[in-house]
């Protein structure tokens, strides 16, 4: 982001506001890229809009206003508008419910009791989670400058070459490792019990899920089964006696003689008997020749033994 800083003390933010490059909707925007990134996050904590501001470089007034348009958007986003600062973290799934007015002791019963409401229960755990998680996560922060520090004196003293300045950074890196452990320890609590209501909010989850699914109880489920056999078998039932009245249908309908035909259908086939081998017929002229022969009463010689009879006739003259 862009910081735009006057010359001078008197010059009012408006006028600030006019040099600088980046207009507000581009750094609200900033801001809900920034919560899509780290949606993660919000599983098993919160965010806050001063750590946000701080490392993106936006007013947090902004980042509070980016945060209310993200959590309109998703009906499983909560923010949380405490004195100590403005957090953002996720409830439970469905749509939003308006808190009715109670008193403490009412609003930890209702937390504790076993009965429904299993959205209520979880919107307040996660709420809880968020501003515990939070608060653990500003511990992680003040133990590593605590030890960006303790390693700081650590190079002093190797340092300094008095005695008396190492005694003195040899008690302060001493006090400084107490609150690094102090620190861890709470932190260590912090996690422990940010655990234990992450565990409780999946096990009220599921319930929330279980009991939305609206499943068939043991009862239905047993007589929708003995139901679906009965139907099975009428309709099998129904199906055999079909099959054998139209057995009987077609012995009755088939009289002797159909009976015959078909066996002469399923009889093997016969093949005929050969024919004799048929004499080649005759051209037409041989055919007239015959005719005239039968007419005749004689048989006609062929006109090759005429000729050839001729012929020795007219040697025996000469």
């Amino acid at each position: 982001g862009w910081k735009v800083a006057g010359a001078g003390a008197e010059l009012p933010a408006a006028v600030l506001a006019l040099f600088d490059p980046e207009v507000e909707a581009d750094k609200i925007d900033r801001v809900r890229e920034e919560l899509r990134h780290r949606s993660a996050d919000l599983l098993t904590g919160g965010m806050s809009a001063s750590s946000i501001a701080g490392r993106l470089s936006v007013p947090e007034p902004l980042v509070r206003q980016a945060m209310e348009s993200v959590a309109r958007e998703d009906p499983e986003l909560r923010v949380s508008r405490q004195s100590d600062g403005f957090l953002i973290y996720r409830g439970a799934a469905g749509p939003r419910a308006e808190k009715s007015s109670m008193n403490v002791v009412d609003r930890i019963r209702q937390l504790f009791s076993r009965e429904g409401h299993e959205a209520e229960k979880i919107n307040e755990l996660a709420e809880r989670r968020a501003k515990l998680a939070e608060r653990r996560d500003r511990l992680y922060e003040d133990i590593g400058q605590l030890e960006t520090k303790e390693a700081q004196l650590l190079e002093q003293g190797r340092t300094a070459t008095s005695q008396v300045v190492k005694r003195r950074l040899a008690a302060q890196m001493h006090q400084l490792r107490k609150d690094i452990v102090r620190q861890n320890t709470t932190a260590n609590m912090l996690s422990k019990q940010v655990d234990i209501i992450s565990t409780d909010i999946h096990n009220l989850t599921l319930i929330q899920q279980g009991n939305a699914a609206k499943l068939p109880t043991t009862e239905e489920l047993t007589e929708n089964a003995v139901q679906a056999e009965e139907i099975l078998e009428a309709l099998q039932s129904d199906a055999d006696l079909v099959s054998s009245l139209e057995t009987g249908i077609a012995g009755v309908s088939m009289s002797d003689d159909e009976l015959a035909i078909l066996k002469e259908f399923d009889a093997p086939q016969v093949a005929p008997p050969s024919a004799a081998p048929a004499a080649p017929s005759k051209t037409p002229t041989a055919r007239a020749t015959d005719s005239r022969r039968a007419v005749a009463g004689v048989d006609e010689p062929p006109k090759s033994d005429a000729a050839a009879r001729s012929r020795e006739a007219e040697r025996e003259a000469n």
